[in-house]
């Protein structure tokens, strides 16, 4: 049993709440639950009822909380007593998509010197595969992507900020350039363009998936290592693609961006850090993203109410 069990339950028994457990440790709805399931299992007891409405101890769980306040206390304690002066400048570095730099990152660096002036942020523009290989390596603190895809979901936590919807790009000079709103449909019979797997991963599944519900399979003529690379190409005439819609932000030259009239997966964009990071500074630059994603979605779904705790673990 290791601390972040130990905190994991001690979160969820004053919250009396699975999704406020996880809200208040910056990790995921199912890491809370499995990390209380773990506890259970290495004790062989239950510490919580699941009730409809939250969460609330059995008698072991009402026995291990006292030990488990003193156990963090005297943790907390040592890693103050040996961690660096309280005023030291903490540096934290952020991949991103550069696409992403106007519509998304500059406004999340206002924030952040807005709230967390002592914090040193440094970003990194790179594809979303190599922020995830740099995340690995200890070389980012935290990575900005679209939708997390593979084994990065198991790998790491994940936190979706807001949803793209997809724009299908194709050359100005193309014969559907004047609709505004296309169906894929229309492009069975045109060249698609991807983009490279090992730094967009699952970008590609995504074309393929669209396309197969509009009824055809898309025929992808070569790979762009890069969005501009891919604006490029579709502004030369190889093919057309899709993409989310921020891309928009980058000089796009001879392209044009068309809504489409498909039910095509929105861009999930992310933001992913290493599991059980506590540092202070990704726990300041989690909760300032947190607070973003719930201005948004307060002001696009005004009045908008919590959901209903169903209290499972």
């Amino acid at each position: 049993m290791e601390f972040r069990h130990m905190r994991a339950f001690l979160v969820a028994a004053e919250e009396q709440s699975i999704s406020r457990a996880a809200r208040r440790l910056f990790v995921t709805q199912p890491a809370v639950s499995r990390l209380i399931r773990d506890m259970e299992s290495q004790l062989g007891t239950k510490l919580f009822h699941r009730e409809r409405r939250g969460l609330a101890l059995t008698a072991s769980g009402e026995l291990l909380l006292p030990y488990a306040r003193k156990i963090l206390i005297l943790y907390d304690e040592a890693l103050q007593a040996t961690a660096h002066e309280s005023n030291a400048e903490t540096t934290v570095n952020i991949g991103f998509i550069p696409a992403s730099l106007d519509s998304f990152t500059a406004p999340m660096l206002r924030r952040l010197k807005e709230q967390c002036p002592w914090l040193q942020v440094q970003i990194h523009g790179m594809p979303p595969g190599e922020q995830i290989r740099s995340l690995r390596k200890s070389r980012i603190d935290l990575a900005l992507v679209g939708t997390p895809c593979g084994t990065v979901m198991d790998e790491f936590e994940t936190m979706v900020l807001r949803e793209l919807p997809q724009r299908l790009i194709l050359p100005s000079g193309h014969r559907l350039a004047d609709q505004e709103r296309v169906r894929l449909a229309e492009f069975r019979q045109d060249d698609f363009i991807g983009l490279s797997e090992d730094d967009f991963p699952g970008r590609n599944q995504m074309m393929q998936r669209a396309c197969l519900r509009a009824g055809f399979a898309p025929k992808i003529v070569t790979q762009a290592g890069g969005l501009m690379s891919l604006l490029g190409m579709v502004g030369a005439g190889v093919g057309v693609g899709i993409v989310p819609s921020e891309v928009d932000s980058l000089p796009h030259p001879g392209v044009v961006f068309r809504q489409l009239a498909d039910a095509v997966d929105a861009e999930r964009f992310s933001v992913v850090w290493r599991r059980f990071d506590t540092s202070d500074a990704v726990r300041a630059v989690i909760s300032a993203l947190q607070g973003m994603r719930e201005a948004r979605m307060a002001s696009e779904v005004p009045g908008r109410s919590e959901p209903q705790e169903d209290g499972r673990a």
